[in-house]
C-alpha cells in the first residue's frame, strides 16, 4: 500500500546529530530534504574510482588461488584503472596497425627505401591503388596500372610512371611502412595486450572486498550529504533539519531520538514541495509493485495498484497463452531458474516468485480452455467433464436446441441430422466434418471460439469496473459509468443480435437482460451527468465525453481473445504440418514452431498484459509522476 508521509522539521543540540543520522540510517525510514532543493549531488573522485575498477572487474573470471595477500585497495583500484586505460589504448593501437595490415597486405612485403631509390635514381613514382571489385569494369582502367590481385571485394594494382598520376575512381594507397614492420608492431602489440590483461586478471580475486569498501564508501558518502542538510540558525550548537516522514513510522520516530536532545514537529508542505510516494508492501504485493514501477511511480495522492496489477496481469497473460502445455513448460523453467539462480537480492527472489505466478496460471488457464500444445482432449473423453469451455460449450448448444432460434436452424441446414438431436452433447458430435483423415468438431470449435471472445470482454467491463470504483472520491462520475458498462453489456448482444454468457446459463433470460441493459445505460449516463455536475458543475460536458473512450477502452480488451486464439491456431497448425512429415522431419517442424509460438507468447504476455493495466486500466484510477521516497539507508 501506499503510505501517506508528513513533513517534520527536526531540531536540537548539535553534539546528537552524528548519532541520529547514524541510527536514521540504520532505520532506513526518513528522506532529508536539503535548504538548496536545486543542488545537484555527485560522488567524489574515489568513489568514481571504486565503481569504474569494479565495472572492470567484474567481466573477468575469478580465479581463487591461495590465500589473499594483505594490500592497499586504493593500489589496486588505481593500479585497475591505469591497467584499463593503457589497454584502451592498446585496443585502438591494434585496431589501427590490423586495419593497416589488412590494406597494404596485398602488395606483398617490400623495402620502402627501394621505392625511394626508385624515385630518386630512376626518376619513376610508384604509386599504390584499389578499387571495387564490382565497379572496375565501369572506370575503365588505363593498360599502364598492373593488377596486383583480388582481395576480399577490392581489386589491387601499381602505377609506374615519370610523373605522379590521378585517376578518379581508384583509390591511391600510401604506403608508409612495409608488411613484415607492421605485422612485427602488431605482435608487439598483442604481447603487450596480453601481459596487461593477465596483470589485471589478478586483482579479479579482490572483487568481494572492493565491493565492500565501496557499500562503505557510498553509506558514509550518503550520511555526510544528509548531514550537509543541516541547518544551523541560531549558533553553532543549535541544529535544525527537516525531513519526510511515513506515518507509519512516527512511533520508531521516537524511539530513535528518544535518549538525544532532540525534538520534532510537524511542519506545513508548500506549494512547490514535491510530495514523495512511499510504498510499503510484503510478499506478493512486492512483486506486483515490481511490476507498478516499469511504467511510472504512482502519486502520493494514488491508491497503490500492486496487487490489481499482480493479479489482472497474471490473469491476462493465461489467457494470451492459452495453453497448459506452455504453462507446464513455464514452471519448468521457473523450477530451473530458481534452482540454478542463487541469488538472495530480493529482486531476483521477487523475479522468481512471478514466474512460478505466471506457470500456474497459464497452466489453470489452459486447462480450463482445453489445450496442451495445441492439442484438446478427444470430444468423448471421460475427462471432458473437467474442461470448463466444453462444458460450457454444451450448455450453449443445450440452449439452441431448447429454443431452435435462429442459431439452431443455420446449423440444421448443414447439419440435417440435428432434427432427431436431443442433447447439446449430441448436437456438438453431430456438427463435425473430416479433414485431412481427422474430424473437426466445428459447432464445438465456434461455440468455445465465442464463449472465449465474450470472457475477454466481460473480464474487460469488470476490471474498468474496479478501475472506477477505487477512483470514485475523485471522480463520482465513475459510478454513473460502471453502471453504464454494465448496462452495455447486457443490451449490446441485442444489437447484435448474439446470444450471451449469461443468456445460455439461465442467469437472465434475453427479453429480461435487455429490457434491465437499456434501463442501466439511461441511468448509467443520467448519473453520469448529475453526479459529474455536481462535482465539477459545467465541465461535466468533458466527462461525458468519454463515452467514446469508455468504449474503445472495453473492446481493447477482445485482444486478450484475438493474441489466445493466434497461439492456439498456431500451435495446432505446428502440430498439422509435423504430423504429415517424416519423423525425423516432424521432429523438428515441433521443435521450431512451437519455440517460435512460445517466444511470441512471451511478448505478447508481457506487452499486451501489462499494457492492458498501464493504458486501459490506469486511465480511469491513476494520476501518477510520482517520485518514488528515497531515504537514508544502509546499503547491501
Amino acid at each position: 500500500m501506499i503510505i501517506k508521509v508528513k513533513k517534520i522539521l527536526l531540531y536540537g543540540l548539535k553534539n546528537d546529530v552524528e548519532m541520529f543520522f547514524s541510527r536514521s540510517q540504520e532505520a532506513g525510514f526518513m528522506e532529508f530534504i536539503h535548504k538548496d532543493r536545486m543542488r545537484r549531488v555527485d560522488f567524489p573522485e574515489d568513489i568514481h574510482d571504486l565503481m569504474h575498477a569494479i565495472r572492470i572487474l567484474k567481466k573477468l573470471p575469478v580465479e581463487e588461488k591461495g590465500k589473499k595477500i594483505k594490500i592497499d585497495l586504493s593500489v589496486i583500484i588505481k593500479r585497475v584503472c591505469h591497467l584499463q586505460g593503457s589497454l584502451d589504448e592498446l585496443y585502438a593501437e591494434r585496431e589501427r596497425l590490423e586495419d593497416e595490415y589488412e590494406r597494404i597486405l596485398p602488395f606483398g612485403d617490400f623495402s620502402i627505401q627501394d621505392i625511394e631509390f626508385l624515385k630518386n635514381e630512376g626518376k619513376r613514382f610508384i604509386q599504390f591503388f584499389t578499387i571495387q571489385t564490382s565497379r572496375r569494369k565501369e572506370a575503365k582502367l588505363s593498360e599502364d596500372l598492373i593488377y596486383i590481385g583480388t582481395h576480399y571485394d577490392q581489386d589491387y594494382f601499381v602505377s609506374i610512371q615519370k610523373k605522379k598520376i590521378t585517376l578518379p575512381k581508384l583509390i591511391e594507397i600510401e604506403i608508409e611502412k612495409p608488411v613484415s614492420m607492421v605485422k612485427e608492431k602488431l605482435e608487439f602489440v598483442q604481447k603487450q595486450i596480453k601481459n596487461l590483461e593477465d596483470e589485471i586478471k589478478t586483482y579479479a580475486f579482490y572483487l568481494s572486498d572492493l565491493k565492500k569498501e565501496l557499500l562503505s564508501k557510498l553509506n558514509f558518502f550518503y550520511k555526510q550529504e544528509a548531514r550537509k542538510k543541516v541547518d544551523e540558525p541560531l549558533s553553532n550548537s543549535f541544529v535544525i533539519v527537516q525531513a519526510w516522514l511515513p506515518l507509519s513510522k512516527e512511533k520508531e520516530l521516537k524511539k530513535i531520538i528518544g535518549d538525544l536532545s532532540l525534538e520534532y514537529e510537524n511542519v506545513a508542505i508548500e506549494k512547490d514541495d514535491r510530495i514523495p510516494t512511499y510504498f510499503e508492501n510484503k510478499k506478493y504485493a512486492r512483486v506486483g509493485e515490481d511490476l507498478v514501477k516499469i511504467y511510472d511511480i504512482p502519486s502520493y495522492e494514488d491508491k497503490d495498484p500492486s496487487m490489481w496489477v499482480l493479479v489482472f496481469f497474471s490473469l491476462f497473460y493465461a489467457m494470451i497463452i492459452s495453453d497448459a502445455g506452455y504453462g507446464l513448460l513455464y514452471l519448468i523453467i521457473s523450477a530451473i531458474l530458481a534452482w540454478t539462480i542463487k541469488s538472495k537480492k530480493p529482486l531476483v527472489v521477487r523475479f522468481k516468485k512471478l514466474c512460478f505466478i505466471l506457470s500456474f496460471c497459464c497452466i489453470g488457464w489452459g486447462i480450463l480452455s482445453g489445450s496442451f500444445f495445441g492439442m484438446g482432449l478427444p470430444v468423448r473423453s471421460h475427462f471432458n467433464k473437467y474442461i470448463l469451455f466444453n462444458q460450457v460449450a454444451q450448455k450453449k448448444a443445450d440452449y439452441h436446441l431448447e429454443k431452435k432460434d435462429d442459431v439452431y436452424e443455420l446449423w440444421q441446414k448443414q447439419y440435417p441430422k440435428l432434427k432427431t438431436v436431443k442433447t447439446g452433447k449430441e448436437f456438438l458430435l453431430i456438427c463435425k466434418t473430416k479433414k485431412d483423415g481427422k474430424f473437426v468438431f466445428e459447432a464445438l470449435d465456434k461455440f468455445k471460439n465465442a464463449l472465449f471472445m465474450e470472457i475477454a470482454l466481460l473480464i474487460g467491463v469488470i476490471h474498468l469496473c474496479f478501475s472506477h470504483i477505487r477512483n470514485l472520491k475523485r471522480n463520482l462520475a465513475g459510478f454513473g459509468w460502471v453502471i453504464f458498462m454494465i448496462g452495455g453489456y447486457l443490451y449490446f448482444p441485442k444489437i447484435l443480435q448474439a446470444t450471451s454468457l449469461f443468456h445460455y446459463l439461465h442467469l437472465l433470460s434475453k427479453p429480461i437482460a435487455f429490457e434491465i441493459g437499456i434501463w442501466m445505460i439511461i441511468a448509467g449516463l443520467s448519473l453520469v451527468a448529475i453526479l459529474g455536475f455536481y462535482q465539477k458543475r459545467f465541465r461535466c460536458i468533458t466527462e461525458l465525453m468519454n463515452i467514446i473512450q469508455i468504449f474503445a477502452d472495453s473492446l481493447s480488451y477482445l485482444r486478450l481473445y484475438a493474441l489466445g486464439l493466434a497461439g492456439m491456431i498456431l500451435a495446432t497448425t505446428t502440430n498439422s504440418i509435423a504430423d504429415k512429415m517424416p519423423l525425423y522431419l516432424g521432429i523438428w517442424i515441433l521443435l521450431v514452431g512451437h519455440i517460435i509460438n512460445f517466444a511470441l507468447g512471451i511478448m505478447g504476455g508481457v506487452i499486451h498484459g501489462l499494457r492492458l493495466n498501464f493504458i486501459e486500466w490506469y486511465h480511469y484510477s491513476f494520476e501518477g509522476d510520482g517520485r518514488l521516497f528515497n531515504p537514508l539507508r544502509l546499503l547491501k
